[in-house]
């Protein structure tokens, strides 16, 4: 798993909506970033990293209808005459139908983590207590507030995350890294969401080879991580999609051409 700036990655990728049924990322001026390190080739890009971290956002984003099907498309090779070791990471960028990016953490669901809060919690609040907290897990995690069983409160942006987890009788106090921000009563519905992998990759510190490997994948639909088939569906609530590569920060050298996003006829 790899994870990395949501803040960063936000910059790169602000750019305007255009309707159309492909996106095609095959020139520099189809990228926003580390641009300094392209350079143009035959319907691609070459990427120079040299041991420092790039990172780079499609321009633009492609409108997605869920009932229809996409193909994520490229091929990848070592540069010629290169010999770099260092690997990339290449995944699709969700955004809500307002342009906001869905993260991970405002849709990766701790299964059965649903429950309330047992008690009031005031602005500023270090330390929440709910009602069950058996299947909650400290690594990663976050309290999200105001859910939907049936999940349609997804993606969920009211979180906060955890810095520890403890039963005291019969509930559980959960410590928060940062104090609330906002009060909530007693009751209030609240799960368990995770940070886990900053992206849903198509490939993840994948080192590229001498010779041209093409990478295809079909995404249909909307399901939140753990869901059977999510890796091929876009995240919950996802109305426009992108692209961002990045390196792993090791030294690389590599060419990729024919990124595109398609629907599927």
């Amino acid at each position: 798993m790899k994870k990395i700036s949501v803040l960063a990655v936000a910059v790169i990728m602000a750019g305007t909506v255009f309707a159309a049924e492909a996106l095609q990322c095959t020139k520099i001026t189809d990228f926003k970033g580390y641009t300094q390190n392209a350079k143009a080739i035959e319907n691609g890009i070459r990427l120079t990293g040299n041991g420092k971290y790039f990172v780079l956002g499609s321009v633009k984003k492609l409108p997605v209808d869920l009932k229809k099907k996409y193909c994520f498309s490229f091929e990848y090779r070592l540069a010629p005459g290169s010999k770099t070791a260092g690997g990339f990471y290449i995944a699709p960028v969700c955004f809500t139908a307002r342009g906001k990016e869905i993260t991970a953490v405002s849709q990766n669901c701790v299964n059965g983590s649903d429950t309330v809060l047992a008690a009031a919690a005031k602005k500023g609040d270090k330390v929440i207590k709910i009602k069950n907290g058996a299947k909650w897990i400290l690594r990663y995690g976050a309290v999200a507030f105001n859910t939907k069983a049936d999940y349609s409160d997804l993606p969920n942006y009211e979180i906060a995350e955890i810095a520890a987890i403890k039963k005291v009788g019969d509930i559980w106090e959960i410590s928060l890294k940062k104090p609330l921000a906002k009060a909530y009563p007693a009751g209030t519905a609240v799960r368990e969401q995770c940070y886990a992998a900053t992206y849903r990759y198509i490939l993840a510190n994948a080192v590229p080879k001498a010779q041209w490997q093409k990478v295809t994948r079909t995404f249909s639909g909307a399901k939140r991580k753990g869901v059977r088939g999510c890796h091929s569906a876009w995240r919950s609530g996802t109305a426009e999609v992108g692209i961002t590569i990045f390196s792993s920060g090791k030294p690389v050298d590599m060419e990729i051409r024919n990124l595109s996003i398609t629907e599927v006829k």
